[in-house]
């Protein structure tokens, strides 16, 4: 069915645009980043400390005999520097300034994000005093837990955990590696002698993780139950910053072949990035990186279940766990967000707006449940060093994100309840990347160009053709053109002499959404298993995949009936009879070309809408990742003889330059109309964005185009 779009329509969303958003999400990552200076340990605590007025030195004696091992960061409310926590915490803020560095460098806030990211580097690097050790725990928590006050107070000697030949740490120093690969990145511009340094100590750290493979023991507090996405993590990032290909084979090897202690499968991860857990981020860059379509549904698929599997609670906040249930909710808005940037993915926005906003305020107590920032805080955080004698004085500690609410929304702000008023560096790096990834969005942040051929990473890809040795077979499960499900069945044939993986496979059956009303995917059945089958669907055209259980597809053979659904959550119709995939004819399996087929992202099989002319077998272009990393993003093509936003020619750019780009937009040829000018993301296409953009620009909202 053709898609209609009403000018009233678009009149009401630009002035629901231009109205000022409800927070201020940049000031809000400034007070996150505050936070850490509350829990900085060692003899440098009060340099560069918005909090020096009640924090300054403490715990400079530890060491491990002659070899010094003071500064970092305490873990939370207490004091021990524990190292799964904490360098995952230095990573995760490291991949969001490398990801949304032009954001910082905007809002000024790129300064002190160097100096807090340089305060875990620097103990990094203390950490790693030579080629095969690296500490990672200072102090004992039952020893510290036993102590109420002051940090500056808990004076003498602390034991201390490290991982080396001998004992295994690879969790601890894959996270350490990639947090200092990511400070390379970040600061090379700044001191490009300390960026190299942090690259070095990275491949030796990562090295000590190969060598000797293991968990780290952080006994009751941290127990790791996984260390090859730690591993993996690290890779990553060693592979950008120039190491070889191979890195990513074993990425892929360690995703596909191990599994943490609970036994999950990698691709269908039902919980939320976390001190324990990196496998989704590890994920999102390798779907970004490789263009593989298994990444990819990876992340959708974890997406998916935290948008309609997990618990909500009434208000609809995403509720995994009692413990730190903010924490897992921002870094899962983090990966929302940025699957939107790097996939071009957009289904997890509204959850992840939902989310930052509850966080600071739009949630059943109309209060943030950030410390003592906007409307009805959080004022006494389980928190020594603010409230030592707990007894209701505390120091006012500003922007630490606390647990938060129950499964009913319900909060009490009270010290004694580490439940709901636990703070700690990973709550803090979870609101980070969240928080910086909806100031991007709201200030008119757009999708990167992918470094990949994948075309699943592009929602509308150039329309082509191929006939290769594998093809799809199709027949009409719902034949009348009005229904309220579609049922396309298919097979899969393989005429060649090899077999494929199917997990390399994926289908598009493309049909038109119609409206705005939620859509499920089912397989009802398959003979290669109904539960080895999965669905994603996108605006014009559903995505179909299998998982690593469907197995291989054997040479000369084929994969049998796969009986698909789709349907409306209200169970209303679907017009089918302008749908391309559509044909009530097929009553019996034939071959199908109007089903699309592709391997690893690439085209194999079949006709995209729009394809004309006569296909023949291709050979698919290979997919060649590896892009610079120096940049997150190529310059932009620059506008010429015209300015930027001001469509009409009036020297000014205001709400009727944003009208007459929606007038544009919608097809009604506004006069005095100049498109050179109207194209402010410079994507190459004038619509709906650019008008929000321009409206955001004459409101104030933004000071310049993302160009």
């Amino acid at each position: 069915m053709q898609k209609k779009v009403f000018f009233p329509g678009v009149i009401l969303l630009l002035m629901i645009t231009v109205t000022s958003f409800p927070y201020d999400y940049s000031d809000a990552m400034e007070k996150g980043i505050w936070f850490f200076d509350a829990n900085k340990c060692g003899p440098d605590v009060d340099i560069d400390n918005v909090f020096s007025s009640w924090r300054s030195a403490c715990h400079t004696s530890d060491s491990d005999g002659s070899i010094d091992l003071t500064g970092g960061f305490h873990d939370a409310g207490d004091h021990v520097k524990f190292g799964l926590p904490q360098f995952w915490s230095a990573s995760m803020l490291g991949w969001t300034l490398y990801e949304y560095r032009d954001l910082f460098d905007r809002e000024g806030l790129t300064t002190k994000m160097l100096s807090i990211l340089k305060y875990f580097t620097d103990f990094i690097l203390t950490c790693h005093p030579n080629a095969t050790t690296l500490y990672y725990e200072v102090g004992n928590g039952d020893q510290d837990h036993s102590y109420w006050g002051p940090p500056e107070n808990q004076t003498g000697s602390r034991p201390v955990k490290k991982a080396n030949l001998t004992n295994t740490g690879s969790d601890v120093c894959g996270q350490a590696a990639a947090a200092l690969v990511l400070m390379y990145f970040n600061y090379r511009d700044t001191g490009s002698s300390y960026a190299n340094q942090c690259l070095s100590a990275a491949q030796e750290i990562y090295d000590i993780g190969i060598a000797n493979p293991g968990r780290c023991d952080e006994g009751s507090f941290y127990p790791s139950t996984s260390h090859y996405d730690d591993l993996s993590w690290a890779a990553i990032w060693l592979h950008l910053a120039g190491g070889s290909s191979s890195l990513l084979d074993d990425v892929e090897y360690w995703m596909d072949t191990t599994q943490n202690d609970y036994g999950d499968d990698n691709y269908y991860k039902e919980w939320a990035p976390a001190w324990d857990d990196c496998t989704v981020p590890v994920l999102l860059m390798m779907a970004y990186l490789t263009g593989k379509t298994k990444f990819r549904y990876g992340v959708i698929n974890n997406l998916t279940w935290y948008r309609d599997g997990c618990t909500r609670t009434p208000y609809g906040l995403p509720w995994l766990d009692s413990w730190g249930v903010l924490r897992y909710a921002s870094s899962e808005a983090g990966i929302g967000y940025l699957a939107y940037k790097l996939l071009s993915w957009d289904e997890y926005l509204d959850t992840a707006d939902l989310t930052m906003d509850y966080i600071l305020g739009d949630n059943p107590r109309n209060g943030s449940y950030v410390t003592n920032y906007l409307n009805n805080p959080p004022k006494h955080p389980h928190h020594r060093a603010n409230e030592p004698n707990r007894d209701g004085n505390t120091k006012g500690m500003i922007g630490a994100l606390v647990g938060g609410p129950d499964s009913n929304d319900s909060y009490t702000d009270d010290v004694n309840d580490y439940t709901m008023n636990e703070v700690a560096l990973d709550y803090n790096a979870s609101y980070l990347i969240g928080m910086a990834g909806i100031a991007w969005l709201k200030g008119g942040g757009v999708p990167d160009p992918t470094p990949t051929l994948d075309p699943s990473i592009t929602p509308t890809p150039t329309p082509g053709g191929a006939d290769g040795d594998i093809k799809v077979q199709y027949r009409c499960g719902e034949a009348n053109e009005t229904a309220t499900q579609i049922k396309p069945h298919i097979s899969i044939v393989n005429q060649s002499n090899d077999a494929v993986s199917l997990s390399d496979l994926t289908l598009r059956y493309y049909f038109t959404k119609e409206g705005i009303d939620a859509e499920e995917f089912h397989s009802d059945y398959a003979i290669i298993g109904s539960e080895n089958v999965t669905g994603v669907l996108f605006e014009e055209y559903a995505e179909i995949g299998f998982t690593s259980g469907a197995g291989t597809l054997g040479a000369n053979s084929q994969t049998g009936e796969i009986q698909c659904r789709i349907n409306k959550t209200t169970w209303k119709n679907y017009n089918q009879s302008d749908d391309y995939s559509f044909d009530p004819s097929f009553t019996d399996f034939a071959d199908y070309k109007k089903i699309t087929l592709y391997q690893n992202g690439t085209l194999i099989y079949g006709n995209e809408p729009g394809f004309e002319g006569t296909p023949g077998p291709t050979d698919p272009p290979e997919i060649t990742p590896t892009p610079t990393p120096v940049t997150d993003t190529p310059s932009p093509t620059p506008f010429t003889g015209t300015t930027p936003g001001d469509v009409n020619g009036d020297g000014s750019i205001d709400i009727v330059d944003a009208l007459l780009t929606a007038q544009y937009y919608v097809g009604l040829d506004p006069a005095n109309f100049n498109p050179d000018a109207a194209d402010v993301n410079c994507d190459d296409s004038i619509d709906i964005v650019d008008a929000l953009l321009i409206a955001q620009y004459y409101v104030g909202l933004i000071t310049t185009f993302p160009c």
